[in-house]
């Protein structure tokens, strides 16, 4: 409702000009019928008497009956009848004049088809046009803007993704060949080099899986399987998980929340948000630092926080963190290595539950934050 009556105010000039313009076409017919009235007493009408009497062939007091009959006794239907003709073709001339503002228009945006940086020019009384045409070649602009990050970000991906996959692949072939060349390997040698074959064909599958991953969270073609969702015990057992990598670092996740606190969410999917966090609040922090886990409810919404003890990230790239094919850079960089694609997931996955996810530095580290529905809809 609001929109439609800026719309009208917006409008409202062209609007007095065609009004002005009506008037104006109104008041030249009726005093130009006016004008011909008058004339019609005197010379005029004389004359008008004269040619009805030369065309049927009357003689004077058969031409002045005639006229009597013909014209005057019809006056007021003659005067209504020229009026309408008067009005119709000088309608007809404005509106010609009014079209000129559709020619405009459509200039304007043969312009814009050939080249989207052109500024449309309409007159005054059409402004609101033009700042919509000039609304609409800035979303096209920044549309085209996306969309060539958009396929740089794809070829940095196939860059990445290539030099990340040959990695392991590259391991893996020379262990089997090792195997394969090597029949008198001992049992244990062989054992070993099995395993770490193993180890590096599933960190490759797991590259080849994120990417897809990411394809499908981004086209929203997910459902999710909602229920309530024991937040303190769903953390407690991601700690667990990390514990190898907890006791390699001497490092120790605290959780810090209410051990009843509950959200409402598909439980499978917010784990891998908060394993993918906490993988990297882990995998970034200082040897034998804490990862803080916290948590709590914030009127109808539940808000966590995965804080470490690192180096700052640059402003710049910490904006970034959550976009697809972004790889961060230099040692200490979250979502480095892999396709740069975990947080963009995660990212995915809670803007699909309706909540946020961000990052941000702190006094000792960084910390991520997210914040979920805290209850049923």
């Amino acid at each position: 409702m609001r929109a439609k009556s800026e719309k009208r105010r917006s409008y409202a000039g062209l609007w007095v000009k065609i009004l002005l313009k009506l008037a104006g076409i109104a008041l030249a017919a009726f005093l130009t019928v006016l004008l011909a009235r008058n004339l019609t007493r005197g010379s005029l009408a004389d004359s008008i008497t004269h040619y009805i009497g030369s065309v049927l062939r009357l003689d004077d007091y058969g031409s002045m009956m005639a006229y009597q009959y013909l014209v005057r006794n019809n006056i007021e239907t003659l005067f209504a009848l020229a009026v309408l003709a008067l009005f119709l073709a000088f309608f007809f001339v404005v509106m010609k004049s009014l079209t000129r503002y559709f020619d405009q228009i459509a200039d304007a945006i043969d312009r814009l088809a050939v080249d989207s940086h052109a500024e449309p020019r309409l007159p005054p009384e059409l402004e609101y046009v033009e700042n919509r045409m000039l609304k609409l070649q800035q979303r096209l602009e920044r549309k085209a803007g996306e969309e060539k990050q958009a396929e740089r970000r794809k070829n940095d991906l196939l860059i990445y993704s290539a030099h990340d996959i040959k990695t392991p692949l590259t391991s893996v072939l020379g262990y089997l060949t090792l195997l394969d060349g090597n029949p008198e390997l001992s049992a244990p040698e062989r054992e070993k080099y099995t395993r770490i074959a193993l180890a590096k064909t599933r960190e490759l599958d797991g590259m080849i899986n994120e990417m897809f991953e990411i394809t499908r969270y981004n086209m929203r073609e997910i459902e999710l399987n909602k229920g309530w969702i024991d937040l303190y015990g769903m953390l407690q057992e991601l700690r667990e998980e990390h514990y190898p990598l907890l006791r390699q670092g001497e490092k120790q996740v605290l959780i810090e929340m209410d051990e009843d606190l509950r959200v409402w969410g598909d439980a499978e999917k917010l784990a891998r948000v908060f394993n993918n966090l906490l993988k990297n609040a882990l995998f970034y922090s200082e040897a034998g630092s804490a990862i803080r886990v916290s948590a709590r409810t914030a009127g109808d919404t539940v808000e966590l926080r995965f804080a470490n003890t690192c180096k700052p990230i640059p402003q710049t790239r910490l904006d970034r963190l959550f976009e697809q094919f972004y790889r961060g850079e230099g040692a200490g960089a979250a979502n480095e290595g892999g396709a740069g694609l975990g947080l963009a997931i995660a990212r995915e996955i809670v803007l699909l539950h309706g909540g946020t996810i961000g990052a941000e530095n702190t006094d000792s580290g960084i910390c991520f934050l997210v914040s979920l529905p805290a209850g049923q809809p």
